[in-house]
C-alpha cells in the first residue's frame, strides 16, 4: 500500500511538474515550482492522501516525504475514532426540525451560479475544503437517534465535485443539470454526510456553473452568502498567492457550550416540539375541510396585489410613529386577519428572524459565520380593539421583543428598505424574511449571477409540512408587491378571497392613518 501511495502521489506531482524526476526528499522548489505551482501541490497532494496540509509547515519542508508522513500521522489519529469527531447539543430549531416528520429531502437549499470564466478546480477545491474546516457547521453530521450533532474533524471527501458537460449537446445539457440537480437534492445521509457540497460544472469553455447545496438542518439561508463569499475569497488569495482566512477563534466545544448556556439563560423548553404544541391552533376554523392532501404545501394558485408607493411610504410612517418596524405592522395586519377567522382574540405565530444576527460570542463575528444563527423566536399576539391603532402596532412589536428565543443570538435589530418578508403559517403562524438575495450573496462583488437554468428539488410528498399558505411581500419601485400563495385547502368556500381582503382592508386602514390621531378609540 506504501509504495501503491507513494506512486500515485508522485503522478499526481507529475502533472503539474511534468519535466522534473521527483524524489522523495526533494523540494518543490528545487524541482522549479513556483508558488501557484506549490499550491496546486497541496491541492492535488490532499486529494490523493486525503488528509488537510499545514501550508505554512509544507512551505518550510516541501517535499513528498513531509506529505507520506503526515499521511502516516493521521491513519493513526483515525484509529481512535473518539477524538475525531465533537458530539454537540442539537439547537431547538434543529430538535424541531428532526422531530417534525417532515421529508428531509425537501429541506435542500441549492443555489445555482453562473461565472463567465473558468476556475482552475484543484485551487478552487483547497478554497471549498478551507472553507469547510473554518466552520465546523459544515462538517455537521447526525448521530443516529436524531439526539445530537456530530463534528467531524476533516472535510468529507464528497465537499466538492465537479461534473463536465462540455461535450454534451447544447439541446441536452439542461436536462442532464435537472436529472443531476434531482439526484443531489433526492438524498440526504444525516449520519455520515455530506450535508454542504459545491459541484463545478463546466458548461462550456467560457462558462461554468457553481452548484451550492446545503441542508438546512446545519445552516440558515442566510449563511449561504457567507460561504459563496468565502469560497470565491479564498480562491483569489490561493491565485495571488497568499493564505486562505485563519481559523474561527471560537472552537466548536465553547460554541456548544454557549448553546447550553443561551438555553439556560432563556429558560427553553427541553423539548422545542413541546413548546410548540402549546402555541398551535387547537382546531382550524370551521370551513377549513381538507382532503386527505388539500393541506399540503402545494402552492398551485396565488392572489397577488400592489400597494401604492404613497400606501407604502404611509406603512412605512405608521411604524416610524409607532417606534416600531414595518414587520409589526405586517404581523399586525395577519394577527388581526387571523384573529377574525378563527373568532378568537389571539393568534400564536413562531417568528423566523434572519435579520438577527450580527451579535457574537467572544470575538466570533456571527455575521461571518456558517451555521443556524438567524433567531428562532416563539410568539403570543393578543389584539385589543379598545387600543387605537398606533397602540395596536406597539403591542405587537413589545410582545415580538419580549418573546423567548432559540436561535443562537439575538442583539439588534437590522431594518432594510429591500428586504422580503415571507408569512407562512403551518398548524401555527410562521413569518419569515430575509434579504434580497443578490444583495445578500453579493453576487456583483463576486462576479457571478444567479444561472437562467433551472434546478429540480426532490417532489413533495403526503410526508411534506402541512401548510395552508405563505405571504410573499415585496418592496419594489411600484410600490409593495403582496402575493398570497395558497394550496388546494383553501379553495373551498373561497376562503382564501376572504382572508385576502382582511388583510388587504387593515393594511388599507393603516396606511390611511385609520386612530392615528387619538391614542384610544372609542370601544364599540
Amino acid at each position: 500500500m506504501g509504495q501503491k501511495l507513494e506512486e500515485r502521489l508522485r503522478t499526481a506531482w507529475r502533472q503539474i511538474i511534468p519535466h522534473a524526476t521527483i524524489g522523495l526528499e526533494d523540494s518543490a522548489f528545487d524541482l522549479g515550482a513556483n508558488s501557484l505551482q506549490v499550491l496546486m501541490l497541496v491541492a492535488a497532494s490532499s486529494e490523493v492522501l486525503r488528509i488537510d496540509i499545514d501550508l505554512d509547515a509544507f512551505f518550510t519542508n516541501p517535499t513528498m516525504a513531509y506529505l507520506l508522513k503526515q499521511h502516516g500521522k493521521n491513519t493513526a489519529n483515525k484509529a481512535k475514532p473518539e477524538e475525531a469527531v465533537q458530539e454537540i447539543p442539537l439547537l431547538p430549531a434543529q430538535r424541531w426540525l428532526l422531530s417534525s416528520g417532515s421529508n428531509l429531502n425537501q429541506w435542500w437549499t441549492g443555489l445555482l451560479l453562473t461565472a463567465h470564466q473558468v476556475f482552475e478546480t484543484v485551487l478552487l477545491r483547497v478554497a471549498v475544503e478551507a472553507c469547510v474546516q473554518r466552520h465546523a457547521a459544515l462538517r455537521c453530521t447526525f448521530s443516529p437517534d436524531d439526539r445530537a450533532a456530530r463534528v467531524a474533524a476533516t472535510p468529507h471527501p464528497g465537499v466538492f465535485t465537479t461534473l463536465d458537460l462540455r461535450n454534451c449537446p447544447l439541446e441536452h445539457r439542461q436536462r442532464v443539470l435537472e436529472w443531476f440537480t434531482l439526484r443531489e437534492n433526492n438524498s440526504v445521509d444525516l449520519e455520515n454526510g455530506p450535508l454542504f457540497s459545491l459541484t463545478y460544472i463546466h458548461w462550456n469553455d467560457a462558462e461554468v456553473r457553481l452548484f451550492l447545496r446545503v441542508h438546512h438542518l446545519i445552516s440558515d439561508g442566510y449563511s449561504n452568502g457567507v460561504v459563496l463569499r468565502e469560497i470565491i475569497d479564498n480562491y483569489w488569495n490561493l491565485a495571488a498567492g497568499s493564505k486562505v482566512r485563519a481559523k474561527l477563534p471560537t472552537s466548536v466545544g465553547e460554541l456548544a457550550e454557549h448553546r447550553r448556556q443561551f438555553a439556560d439563560t432563556f429558560m427553553l423548553p427541553n423539548s422545542f416540539t413541546q413548546a410548540l404544541d402549546s402555541y398551535h391552533f387547537v382546531e382550524l376554523p370551521k370551513d377549513f375541510r381538507p382532503s386527505p392532501v388539500s393541506n399540503r404545501a402545494v402552492y398551485n394558485s396565488a392572489l397577488v396585489h400592489t400597494l401604492s408607493v404613497q400606501q407604502a411610504d404611509q406603512l412605512e410612517h405608521l411604524a416610524k410613529e409607532a417606534d416600531a418596524s414595518i414587520i409589526d405592522v405586517f404581523m399586525w395586519a395577519l394577527a388581526r386577519t387571523l384573529c377574525k377567522w378563527t373568532a378568537d382574540n389571539h393568534v400564536r405565530i413562531v417568528n423566523i428572524d434572519a435579520g438577527r444576527r450580527s451579535a457574537g460570542i467572544g470575538s466570533l463575528d456571527s455575521s461571518e459565520t456558517v451555521g443556524w444563527l438567524s433567531v428562532l423566536s416563539l410568539l403570543v399576539f393578543e389584539i385589543n380593539s379598545q387600543l387605537s391603532l398606533i397602540q395596536q402596532v406597539q403591542l405587537v412589536h413589545r410582545q415580538r421583543c419580549n418573546a423567548p428565543l432559540a436561535g443562537a443570538w439575538f442583539d439588534d435589530y437590522r431594518e432594510r428598505s429591500d428586504w422580503t418578508y415571507n408569512i407562512a403559517p403551518q398548524e401555527m403562524v410562521i413569518f419569515n424574511f430575509q434579504g434580497n438575495v443578490d444583495q445578500l450573496l453579493q453576487l456583483d462583488r463576486l462576479k457571478l449571477k444567479i444561472a437562467s437554468e433551472k434546478i429540480r428539488k426532490a417532489p413533495a410528498t403526503d410526508t411534506e409540512r402541512q401548510s395552508c399558505f405563505y405571504i410573499d411581500v415585496r418592496r419594489e419601485t411600484a410600490g409593495m408587491k403582496i402575493a398570497w400563495h395558497f394550496s388546494r385547502a383553501l379553495h373551498l368556500d373561497r376562503t382564501i378571497e376572504t382572508l385576502m381582503k382582511d388583510f388587504l382592508d387593515h393594511l388599507a386602514g393603516a396606511s390611511s392613518g385609520i386612530g392615528m390621531r387619538r391614542l384610544i378609540s372609542e370601544p364599540k
